[in-house]
């Protein structure tokens, strides 16, 4: 695996870690959802536009981000998934 997709997995296990602090239900993006979902979706949307930043390069949105989201949700490595698909948007056009 690439170094930017192991950077992107620590990010995002790191977030997962506050899983239980962040155990509420709030008002997302089309009703209720558990503050945990939006604080990681939000870590990682920092995460690749920074990188994207770092590069010159426009950042992506967060319907972007939530396609590579939808791509890595229900697969038994879902973090790592997530954590390769953030990885490819850094350099995506």
């Amino acid at each position: 695996m690439n170094s930017l997709a192991d950077k992107f997995h620590k990010i995002l296990s790191d977030a997962q870690k506050k899983r239980i602090e962040k155990n509420n239900w709030v008002e997302g993006p089309g009703g209720l959802t558990l503050e945990w979902i939006l604080y990681e979706r939000e870590t990682m949307f920092k995460a690749v536009n920074w990188e994207r930043a770092v590069r010159n390069l426009q950042p992506v949105t967060m319907e972007q981000l939530r396609r590579a989201e939808d791509s890595a949700t229900g697969h038994c490595d879902y973090t790592r998934k997530f954590a390769l698909y953030s990885a490819e948007l850094v350099d995506a056009q």
